[in-house]
């Protein structure tokens, strides 16, 4: 497995984790919204809906079969305008579903071996010649509704050229599969959801609000070359003239313009434009003196409000990653995940769609022994660095944790149980790749 950081340097396979125990859990809709983007940023269009398949059909589908139709539609929708509120209405509506983990017992533990056995009895199907012993064990599988072997046989023949065929006929209907998500879960899914009668009561879905879309697309990233300030007080300016000394508007003519004007610059130069100015301090004196100490000053203060990358990771970083998530196979135990957060997070960051096209910008070379991103022109790194350079091995440790925390062992069963109302009996220790 390839360790992947997403676009503040989470763990990708955490982040999906982490949105399907809270999804499941039901307690924070807002965090469920910022993992989802944080997957979206960081990947393309259809990986996030393969997740999103992926997480219906293992917790979802078999209790809310009618909303599949409404997910298929919001993909439609979304390649055509690549508007997030498709992907968000759905995750707000899982968000509230009743859950279910049948199919995700069924399709990571039951698959492996079979567990259960089969009455001897074979089901004869008109017109139809089994190309296989496992063919007729799965069509008694289905026909005595034995739902563990019907995973492992299904697995079992899932490349069969026929397999499709063979589904049509012992369940009367017509099999059709959709090709943005993995035929085996969608497979047992329909079959799974066979044996229960569908009700024909309308549903209703919730909808999303534009303020939850907006509040989603603050976590947006921009660099601080684009100069983002918080200063969210119109009257800023206003009440720092109010304290300005006597004979300033003199010796800085027009202030609020002067001021406005610093507000547009790059930090970098208004960080130079400061260091000027405390050296001309000690060449005047009196009012003048005055006058510049106290417009460093407002220069300071802009300086302190303009979201450097340093203080975007630390603003943007919301939420930790789940630390019960240890019952899944974790790409961070292949690496030394401090290690290569401090100083080779540039390289894994590079994996991911975001960071490889922010990367692309520049000449740089790709260094896989040594797992770092190295540029060929000093001024192109500078320019990297101070547009992304987040300086992970210097945030505090609370901002470290979110994603770097000890994550401790867990078994399967006790991660599901902690999560549904239904108790699994079985002790399942397996390591579940998700």
């Amino acid at each position: 497995m390839t360790l992947k950081f997403t676009r503040y340097l989470y763990n990708q396979d955490e982040v999906k984790l982490t949105l399907i125990e809270n999804l499941l859990n039901q307690k924070n809709l807002k965090e469920c919204y910022f993992w989802i983007y944080e997957y979206f940023q960081s990947n393309s269009v259809e990986d996030t809906y393969n997740l999103i398949y992926k997480i219906y059909y293992d917790f979802y589908g078999l209790k809310n079969p009618k909303f599949e139709k409404k997910i298929n539609k919001y993909y439609k929708l979304f390649t055509k305008d690549n508007d997030i509120k498709y992907i968000l209405v759905i995750i707000k509506n899982l968000f509230k579903f009743e859950k279910d983990s049948t199919i995700f017992l069924l399709r990571t533990y039951y698959s492996r071996n079979l567990l259960s056995l089969l009455k001897s009895k074979n089901v004869i199907l008109d017109n139809f010649k089994f190309s296989n012993q496992n063919q007729q064990k799965l069509v008694n599988s289905i026909s005595q509704k034995n739902k563990e072997g019907i995973a492992y046989y299904l697995k079992k023949l899932i490349n069969d050229n026929n397999l499709i065929e063979l589904l049509s006929k012992i369940l009367k209907n017509k099999i059709i599969i959709n090709d943005n998500y993995n035929k085996y879960s969608q497979l047992l899914f329909i079959i799974i959801s066979s044996f229960k009668i569908q009700s024909k009561k309308k549903v209703f879905y919730l909808k999303i609000q534009n303020k939850e879309i907006e509040n989603v697309l603050l976590s947006n990233y921009k660099s601080y070359n684009e100069n983002t300030i918080m200063i969210k007080d119109e009257n800023y300016i206003t009440e720092w003239l109010k304290k300005a000394p006597i004979g300033f508007d003199k010796i800085f003519p027009n202030p609020k313009k002067q001021i406005e004007f610093v507000m547009k610059q790059k930090y970098k130069d208004i960080e130079e434009a400061l260091g000027n100015l405390w050296k001309d301090k000690d060449k005047v004196k009196g009012k003048e003196y005055d006058a510049l100490i106290f417009f460093g000053s407002i220069l300071d203060d802009i300086l302190l409000k303009i979201e450097t990358p340093y203080k975007i990771f630390q603003n943007k970083r919301l939420y930790s990653i789940s630390d019960n998530i240890g019952c899944f196979n974790l790409q961070r135990n292949e690496y030394n995940l401090n290690d290569i957060f401090w100083y080779h997070w540039e390289y894994f960051a590079y994996k991911s769609p975001i960071w490889k096209k922010r990367f692309d910008k520049y000449n740089i070379n790709v260094n896989d022994e040594k797992q770092t991103i190295e540029f060929k022109n000093e001024d192109e790194l500078e320019e990297f660095y101070e547009n992304y350079g987040f300086d992970p091995d210097e945030q505090k440790l609370d901002v470290q944790e979110k994603s770097i925390k000890k994550i401790k062992n867990k078994k399967l069963s006790d991660w599901l149980n902690s999560i549904f109302k239904k108790k699994i009996k079985k002790n399942i220790r397996i390591k579940v790749n998700y």
